[in-house]
């Protein structure tokens, strides 16, 4: 699925900076940035949480924060504008995206279970005479 995603939040990355001279593919190698970090971090916040067995909303909602606050900052960075025009794209680009992840993972769930429903359908056996 991000794999699907991926391009879409680069993409919205693109519209966001139309007016800016930067290809499309620069826009997916600064989300490719985002991701790996946003894995990162989620990947030790998890390990942390199994390890330590500690109070998980926290944690988790210290991960969102840290994944946050680097998706603001590269973006200040890449875009090179002022803070609050940035920050609306920021919110913008969350929004979207949000939205988009949404929806992408209910078309999944939708054909997991059709396909599930499928198999299991298709694996009933026939009475014998």
């Amino acid at each position: 699925m991000m794999f699907l995603l991926l391009p879409f939040f680069a993409f919205l990355l693109w519209l966001l900076n139309i007016r800016s001279k930067k290809y499309y593919v620069e826009h997916l190698i600064h989300g490719l940035h985002i991701h790996s970090f946003a894995y990162l971090l989620y990947g030790l916040a998890i390990l942390w949480m199994a390890k330590l067995q500690i109070a998980i909303p926290l944690i988790f909602l210290l991960a969102f924060i840290g994944v946050s606050t680097y998706t603001y900052v590269s973006m200040l960075k890449v875009s090179e504008q002022g803070w609050f025009k940035t920050l609306l794209k920021f919110w913008f680009l969350g929004l979207f995206y949000f939205t988009g992840l949404a929806f992408a993972m209910i078309l999944e769930l939708d054909i997991s279970l059709k396909t599930f429903l499928k198999k299991k359908t298709c694996m009933k056996q026939v009475p014998k005479k």
